[in-house]
């Protein structure tokens, strides 16, 4: 189940010396990547290109390169990716040391703490993490590489294991947890969609800057876009005729969404021979879409 939220420590963010060496563009760019491993399906992964992680969150490629020297984004475009392991503590005795990602083939980018926070979690989540040992502490010890990763989803500094969110305790009294956990997830299939997105979609041009379909999906239904899906479409039918986008500008999306695109002013329009001129596509997202950013 996909999880609303993750926690974040301040002192960490500011203490961590691998972020502290990166530009101010560079960590901004961080955060918006952790809220992408956050929402993707195997939780503090991607198996994207660099490239299109970049469009995704609207940042350059060299803002993502300089993390990955930094080493704070770890993982590769190509080629082989080297196993990330993790061995657990208690006291000063090490565990067996887990193998959380295999060697695998690029692309793929992760961040090593959100990965390994995310296997406590689902361990303690089925009683497993302490049936060895009262004692047993995941957490490596102040000082570890990994415990200096930038970003601590579920709190690690203080030396208490993370807890799992309060969503995915089991409650008698809580039938929308049970419902959720019913959910099918989404097959990608456009008759599983609204037919709103569904024709968003289908109106964008087909670019290489086409991805991110799910987390468009998510965005969509966060903002509540369905009601007015006719609007956007004649939005993005507008700002395909402009000079700007036919010049070899388009956005992602992804972007598109997230930066409510469609309020655009889109001042250098070719005839869109619908009727649809920039004056009245400004004046239909000013009057409709203020709730909806």
């Amino acid at each position: 189940m996909t999880r609303p939220a993750f926690q974040f420590y301040p002192a960490d963010w500011r203490n961590n010396a691998k972020l502290r060496r990166c530009s101010w563009a560079a960590r901004g760019a961080w955060a918006d990547v952790m809220c992408l491993l956050h929402d993707s399906d195997e939780y503090g992964i991607l198996r994207w290109p660099l490239k299109e992680i970049a469009q995704a969150i609207g940042c350059p490629v060299t803002l993502l390169k300089e993390l990955v020297e930094k080493k704070v984004l770890k993982g590769t475009d190509k080629g082989e990716c080297a196993a990330l392991e993790y061995t657990p503590r208690s006291g000063r005795q090490a565990g067996p040391t887990v193998t959380l990602i295999p060697i695998t083939q690029g692309p793929i980018w992760f961040s090593s703490r959100m990965v390994r926070d995310e296997y406590i979690r689902q361990k303690k989540a089925n009683r497993e993490l302490y049936k060895d040992s009262p004692n047993y502490s995941p957490m490596p010890p102040i000082g570890d590489e990994e415990n200096t990763s930038p970003m601590p989803p579920l709190g690690e500094l203080s030396g208490a294991a993370p807890m799992p969110p309060k969503s995915d305790l089991p409650s008698s009294s809580s039938s929308s947890s049970v419902k959720t956990k019913n959910l099918k997830p989404l097959s990608g299939d456009p008759d599983e969609m609204p037919p709103g997105f569904a024709e968003f979609w289908k109106t964008w041009p087909r670019s290489e800057r086409k991805v991110a379909k799910a987390e468009c999906l998510k965005r969509w239904k966060a903002k509540v876009l369905e009601p007015h899906a006719a609007v956007i479409v004649n939005a993005v039918k507008a700002q395909m005729m402009t000079k700007k986008w036919q010049d070899g500008y388009e956005p992602s999306p992804l972007v598109f969404l997230n930066q409510s695109r469609w309020l655009d002013d889109v001042a250098d329009m070719a005839a869109a021979g619908d009727g649809t001129g920039p004056g009245q596509l400004a004046s239909q997202g000013d009057q409709r879409f203020r709730g909806a950013k």
